[in-house]
């Protein structure tokens, strides 16, 4: 009977053990790629905004007045022109350099960790994060959160390969850096979270990763907010009901 109850406190004991390495892996490795997804998201919006300020400020006088928000374009006749030029610089940069950075970023995201076991070249998130800011900076019909989920996710492979962590691994520091790029761009490191375990498939979420991906996700933010302040992009004003019989309306 002792020697029983000592098998099974034995038994505990490494079972607790394992959780806690385990734990303190997670912790250290999604921590890591947060820290690179905060400071790369950084990178990626002062690129966005140079290239805005480039295109639309210097080349074709876009203001935006700071009382009334009324837009003026001192040299409309350009946009076709400097449109065009943003695209032709975006579309070389992106076949020669990393012909996988074509397109919305997140398919090619959910590629790599279905197809490829999470390997994303080291130069996809820089070739993605220039050719992106070129577009946007232009005028170009495009947004953030796909080429930043794929910036992130670039990272977080990166660190894989590195430290030569398992297939299994690495897509999970995929997914991290999905989490970490997109909570910190779009100031919402918990949806950021779900989004990142929840994308990858159609009816179904990448358990393992959801500790790690929160981690990530929330040290990204705390470094981006740290230079960009904690204001929302979009807020709502303060919304109520009164009087109560209004309430069955909200649902």
């Amino acid at each position: 009977m002792r020697q029983s109850m000592r098998d099974v406190f034995r038994t505990i004991s490494m079972l607790i053990t394992e959780r806690l390495t385990y734990l303190y892996k997670w912790v250290i490795l999604a921590s890591a790629v947060g820290i690179v997804s905060g400071v790369g998201a950084i990178i990626f919006k002062e690129l966005v905004e140079f290239s805005t300020y480039f295109f639309l400020g210097t080349i074709m006088g876009y203001r935006v007045d700071a009382g009334s928000g009324a837009i003026t374009i001192e040299r409309s006749w350009l946009i076709p022109i400097v449109v065009g030029v943003g695209g032709i610089l975006s579309g070389i940069i992106t076949y020669t350099l990393a012909p996988e950075t074509e397109g919305h970023g997140t398919d090619s995201v959910i590629k790599s960790i279905h197809r490829l076991a999470g390997e994303i070249r080291s130069r996809v998130p820089i070739v993605k994060a220039v050719s992106t800011a070129f577009t946007l900076g232009s005028g170009g019909s495009a947004g953030k959160e796909g080429p930043i989920a794929q910036i992130g996710a670039g990272f977080g492979s990166l660190l894989g390969s590195l430290l030569k962590l398992s297939s299994r691994d690495r897509k999970i520091l995929v997914v991290c850096g999905v989490a970490g790029g997109i909570g910190s761009v779009f100031k919402a490191p918990f949806g950021a979270g779900i989004f990142s375990v929840e994308v990858l498939y159609l009816q179904d979420i990448e358990v393992e990763a959801i500790i790690p991906a929160f981690i990530s996700s929330i040290i990204a933010y705390v470094i981006f907010a740290s230079v960009y302040g904690t204001s929302h992009i979009f807020s709502l004003g303060n919304i109520s009901f009164n009087p109560i019989v209004e309430l069955p309306f909200y649902f």
